[in-house]
């Protein structure tokens, strides 16, 4: 079975690309034959006597398997602008079932296919159809990545309401990663995963607590000490306790299977589970906790996740 994954983002040059060549490089890394596509790129140069996307190249660069051309990129625009005024520019009509076509063709060379998006997640491609409809169309799990950058966040909170309308109780698992600390009503944005995902799917919240301990080392030593992040990127009034989450999540129809720790070692630059969740937590609902890698690069296939993926630009 092949994994897929749809990437789209809260706007235009937000990072699409920098996740997905991230991604792809993943699978490489774990020995899948690994490949892309970008349906849709607006803004081509001719190199050579050959239609050139730098999206695309560079897509193609972290890839493990190339496409033809006409595969990976089935319509490659010149005039670098909104894609349904491109193609109309061009004379070209965006079709649906000619992608998905490309998508089922991609299948049959790959075990791992990243196909990004265009712009945002409702950029209109045709007079009826948007991004969205191709992402239903393909029937892929969903990559939301949110550039840091002034207004992201409210980017960021409509972009996962429009998924959650489109595709509700859609998702295997939903994760929202170090987000509930910077948005002014976390409880809204936990409803917002409960929507996303199906009934007896899992969802990861991760955040930090609000006590001494967390203040200490999420604040004054990774901003002012270490400077591993610009000073003012946290306000401690913000931090969540995990029974406050656990209220917000109960609240959500959702109920807490478990509560990890995470612990981060800047020397060796690693991430690990733990049991102590003083500063930062991860909390399971509606299930059982394990390996977040096992579920990006192994379990997938099976499973429809919903991710924020957030770049600092």
């Amino acid at each position: 079975m092949t994994v897929s994954l749809f990437v789209t983002g809260t706007d235009t040059e937000i990072g699409k690309t920098f996740v997905s060549a991230a991604l792809l490089r993943g699978f490489v890394r774990e020995g899948l034959r690994a490949t892309a596509m970008k349906p849709i790129a607006a803004g081509a140069t001719l190199i050579d006597g050959v239609l050139h996307n730098e999206d695309a190249d560079q897509l193609d660069a972290a890839a493990s398997v190339l496409l033809p051309p006409e595969i990976r990129t089935p319509f490659l625009l010149k005039e670098p602008a909104a894609p349904h005024i491109a193609a109309a520019l061009e004379g070209v009509t965006l079709d649906m079932a000619r992608i998905v076509d490309c998508y089922e063709a991609a299948c049959e060379r790959a075990d791992a296919i990243v196909v990004e998006g265009v712009g945002g997640f409702r950029v209109p491609l045709t007079a009826t159809e948007d991004t969205a409809d191709l992402a239903v169309a393909l029937g892929l799990p969903v990559v939301l990545v949110v550039g840091m950058r002034l207004g992201c966040i409210s980017h960021a909170l409509l972009t996962a309401e429009a998924i959650a309308a489109r595709e509700p109780a859609s998702f295997d698992v939903v994760t929202c990663m170090e987000m509930l600390e910077h948005v002014p009503q976390p409880a809204e944005v936990v409803k917002a995963c409960a929507t996303l995902v199906k009934p007896g799917g899992w969802v990861f919240f991760s955040t930090l607590n609000r006590n001494v301990k967390s203040y200490l080392l999420a604040v004054i030593g990774a901003e002012y000490i270490a400077q591993m992040l610009p000073k003012g990127t946290h306000d401690y009034a913000r931090f969540i306790r995990p029974s406050e989450l656990a209220a917000f999540v109960r609240d959500a129809g959702m109920h807490v299977a478990e509560i990890k720790g995470i612990t981060y070692n800047p020397l060796t630059r690693h991430f690990a589970l733990s049991n102590d969740s003083s500063v930062n937590g991860l909390t399971l609902c509606s299930g059982t906790i394990f390996c977040l890698k096992r579920l990006l690069i192994t379990e997938l296939a099976g499973f429809r996740p919903f991710a924020f993926f957030v770049r600092i630009i």
